[in-house]
């Protein structure tokens, strides 16, 4: 759209109120101006001369004359009775335009006053657009008086002039004019009118001719009074309300001249309601605005919080008290770029560069947020959070900012508190989280990252039911019930770790609450006591066994006692009765035979409950097992695969009974046999052993020192967890009824005990099951633990452990590094995936326990290999069974070492593996 260009001359001394004027002008979109400006009297009236501006904004008070004053002469000048003059008046100088307006018509000539202070873009588009008008046709309503209208001639009647302007250019201006035209006779009768007036007073020309002012004016208007005063005056001017026929009421504003032609008056009329609904639209909204700003005042100053103003430049116009108190400061020393100096020192650049930034690439409307310090006269320091708001103009561009200033400081204190307290959190070996009333992690010590194998930023906001338990027991909902109702709750609980593991953890609870006393998280304090549970497992397993064993060896003595006199006089009743016939003698025979067996079920009880004496003798396992190989072999199904294996060629000798050794693997491998049905492998190995003090540490059962180890493992079905916990125990078994007395196992661990060794079992169901015989070494068949290891300490290269026992990793740990091994750890397959990628050049092997959970030692050692097929790699297993797995699993790996291992047999692998090139 093109808009017509209205030239507007500002005639001001007060720049600032220049300026502003200057911007409610560029605020209107509904019009163009150009606009010019002067600051005196003199400069206006020199500019008009050059050339009549549309409207005249006038300052009433000017350096050189005041502003009644110019416009008498603009008057002058322009040779009109009005000029398309705005008034200016300063706040406080009402009465100045109250006198302008009156003499408006008779001397100055001004359409329209405005104050200052209440200024608007709406409010200046109206007053512009009436005085526009206004001249306009004022000025063309001058144009039509010819002199010989205006000034009769002498003997010229009152008809004939009125009568000429039919034919006179008036007549097209009268009839096309805007404003409503009236002619009244001396009576106050109207004797014509335009269409206008027409249109203003609600009645056609017909109706309205003859009728008078006082016809549509208010109940009691005297009209007498009004119609003389006017004939005396010779003018009149003002406002009244028009109560038109059809009952609505107008605003109105006219102007009067008597005698316009003899006997005939003038008035011309103008409908300004919409104009006064305006201004008084405009007055109710600057009174409101004066009142928002009024209390907007009274918010900022009442405010807690520090508040300013700055402009587009970064120069301050304006704060609060508070902002006086935050900062030890005057209120003008905040002025300008005063503000800068109350910032930190040592913050000052970062505000600096924040505010570039902001007035950079701030988006509108967005709010622009920073933490910094304030640094008060007293050297005392105020930590506060900055919040500001661009603020814009109506055409959207940036005139400055509004913001505030919160004191934080206490905060950051409690925060830099909370952060130590943290970090002392962190230190502590013991797992810490905190979590909602809804289970829901709010916080996640280093501890609990160690323990559970999660990273702080996986499990906050997540609930913690879904990744540390495998289900939720009505244990945990009574634990979570109680700490609620008491505020505390401790006991132990099975949890589950990232790789899958199980561990048992001391747990205690504790209810957080609020100031207001009211529940808001849970404080959660967990102890791995899985190592703990276990040793008491074996602590325990061991007393039960001894006290059935103190049970049955009694029982086993009452059987005696009982079974001798029995077989006793089975056997003398034969010599006492020498003629006994055949059926009798069949019965003594039953008899003696019943009593023996049940002597030899004794003698077995015996072996289980407190070893029955053998002979014991050095010997070499090496001969026993070769000659258990030749049994196994001859009365076995074929569908079984005997494997023999013995790699040390000086086996230890062992002080013992060969008769109980024998039947102890004998037991074994009979238990082998009929856990492979349908066939499977068999494998027999022995080997020199020395159990350090890790491993002794690890089995409450050892001691430190040298011994031989027979390793008797099957491919079969294998056991459950709560089976193993059993199979020592006697009389119980997992054989159909009749086909097992529960008592192989039990006398394997009598007889073992006996000998001063122990035995370990690991199997898993569905994974076969392996048994370790340890038995006490007589002589140094092996290298003693005392041997200088000197010799095969490591040169500072990393080796990479991975295991998913935490126990297991920090004790392979420790021993590597005390002998200047560089450790990293990994508990899945997967962790070990993302260290060996980030450390692959510097890994020099890779230590791979063969049972995870997730991803199973096989898979992983592929995948590495598929990093780097240089990779090298020692398979950890506490199953021999899995040494065969990788053979058929066309598996490359440099070693095997059997769990459990002594130190020096680990670092002689490495040793080796690396050693090869």
């Amino acid at each position: 759209m093109n808009f017509v260009t209205t030239q507007i001359l500002i005639v001001d001394d007060n720049l600032e109120d220049q300026k502003n004027s200057h911007q409610y002008l560029l605020q209107d979109q509904q019009h163009n101006y150009n606009i010019i400006e002067a600051k005196t009297g003199e400069e206006a009236l020199l500019l008009c001369q050059q050339e009549f501006p549309d409207v005249i904004l006038l300052d009433n008070l000017l350096p050189d004359m005041d502003g009644l004053e110019v416009l008498k002469r603009l008057k002058a000048l322009r040779g009109t009775d009005e000029v398309p003059a705005l008034m200016l008046i300063e706040k406080g100088n009402e009465a100045i335009a109250t006198t302008a307006i009156a003499t408006t018509a008779i001397a100055t000539g001004a359409c329209e006053y405005i104050i200052k202070d209440k200024i608007a873009t709406e409010t200046l588009r109206i007053a512009i657009n009436f005085a526009i008008t206004r001249d306009r046709n004022q000025r063309q309503l001058e144009a039509c008086r010819l002199p010989k209208i205006l000034t009769p001639q002498p003997g010229d009647s009152s008809e004939q002039p009125f009568a000429e302007l039919s034919d006179h250019p008036f007549q097209a201006l009268f009839d096309s004019a805007l404003d409503a035209i009236v002619i009244a006779d001396d009576d106050g009768r109207y004797i014509d009118v335009n269409p206008a007036a027409c249109e203003l007073f609600g009645l056609p020309k017909q109706e309205l001719l003859g009728l008078r002012i006082v016809d549509f004016a208010a109940p009691g208007f005297d009209f007498s009074q009004a119609w003389q005063s006017f004939c005396e005056q010779g003018h009149s001017s003002g406002e009244f309300q028009l109560h038109r026929p059809d009952g609505t009421i107008r605003e109105v504003e006219f102007r009067a001249t008597s005698n316009f032609l003899p006997h005939h008056h003038l008035s011309i009329l103008r409908d300004i309601s919409d104009r006064k609904a305006a201004f008084a639209e405009c007055k109710h909204v600057e009174a409101a605005l004066r009142e928002s700003e009024r209390r907007y005042a009274t918010l900022t100053e009442a405010a807690p919080v520090a508040i300013f103003w700055l402009d587009a430049s970064g120069y301050c116009t304006y704060v609060n008290d508070r902002w006086s108190e935050m900062t030890g400061r005057p209120t003008d020393a905040a002025m300008g770029m005063g503000w800068l100096e109350t910032v930190h020192p040592d913050d000052r650049e970062y505000v600096i560069s924040a505010w570039n930034e902001l007035c950079d690439h701030q988006q509108p409307g967005q709010p622009y947020r920073l933490e910094a310090r304030i640094l008060r006269p007293d050297h005392s320091i105020v930590w506060y959070y900055c919040l500001m708001l661009p603020e814009t103009d109506s055409t959207g561009s940036r005139i400055g900012y509004v913001g505030s200033l919160i004191d934080i400081s206490d905060r950051q204190q409690a925060q830099e508190k909370i952060r130590e307290q943290a970090a002392l959190l962190d230190i502590t070996a013991d797992a810490i989280f905190v979590c909602d009333l809804q289970q829901c992690i709010s916080y996640w010590n280093h501890g609990a990252e160690h323990l559970y194998g999660w990273q702080a930023a996986e499990v906050i906001s997540k609930n913690c039911y879904n990744f540390l338990y495998q289900q939720i027991s009505s244990q945990v909902e009574a634990a979570f019930k109680t700490v609620v109702e008491k505020g505390e709750w401790q006991g132990e609980l099975n949890h589950i770790t990232k790789s899958g593991q199980e561990i048992i953890v001391q747990s205690r609870w504790t209810l957080v609450c609020d100031r207001t006393g009211q529940a808001t998280s849970i404080l959660c304090v967990d102890t791995d006591i899985t190592e703990k549970k276990h040793l008491e497992s074996q602590f325990y397993r061991a007393q039960r066994l001894e006290s059935l064993g103190t049970l049955a060896s009694g029982i086993a003595h009452d059987l005696n006692n009982i079974l001798t006199p029995i077989l006793t006089v089975a056997q003398l009743l034969k010599l006492k009765l020498p003629n006994l016939n055949e059926q009798n003698l069949r019965l003594l025979k039953i008899l003696e035979d019943s009593s023996k067996r049940g002597a030899e079920l004794v003698k077995q009880i015996l072996s289980f409950a407190r070893g029955v004496e053998g002979k014991h003798v050095p010997l070499q396992l090496t001969h026993l097992l070769k000659e258990v190989e030749q049994v196994v072999n001859s009365t076995f199904p074929k569908s079984i695969k005997i494997h023999l294996h013995i790699p040390t060629p000086n086996l230890c000798l062992v002080l013992a009974d060969p008769t109980q050794i024998h039947q102890v693997l004998m037991n074994l491998c009979v238990n082998a046999r009929d856990a492979m049905p349908e066939g499977g492998n068999l494998s027999i190995s022995a080997e020199n052993y020395y159990v350090d003090d890790n491993y002794a540490r690890m089995n409450l059962e050892s001691k430190p020192g040298d011994y031989v180890v027979i390793t008797v493992s099957d491919t079969g079905c294998g056991m459950s967890k709560e089976v193993r916990e059993r199979i020592f125990e006697p009389f119980f078994t997992t054989k159909e009824h009749g086909k097992g007395t529960g008592l192989g196992l039990a006398t394997v661990i009598g007889i073992i005990k006996n000998h001063g060794g122990f035995v370990n079992v690991q199997s898993e169901l569905g994974e076969g099951c392996q048994f370790q015989i340890y038995l006490p070494a007589i002589q140094q068949g092996i290298t003693s633990a005392t041997e200088d290891l000197q010799t095969i300490r490591g040169k500072g290269e990393l080796i990479l452990v991975v295991d998913d026992e935490a126990f297991v990793r920090d004790v392979v740990k420790s021993s590597l590094e005390e002998f200047n091994y560089k450790v990293l750890v990994a508990s899945d397959g997967i962790e070990a995936f993302s260290l060996y990628a980030q450390h692959k050049n510097e890994i020099s092997l890779v230590l791979m326990d063969i049972q995870m959970p997730s991803i199973d030692g096989l898979k992983a050692i592929r995948v590495l290999q598929q990093i780097n097929p240089c990779v090298k790699i020692i398979i950890i297993s506490g199953l021999a069974s899995n040494r065969q797995a990788l053979q058929f699993s066309n598996i490359n790996v440099q070693a095997f070492l059997a769990k459990p291992y002594r130190i020096k047999e680990l670092l002689a692998s490495i040793q080796e593996v690396l050693s090869k090139t």
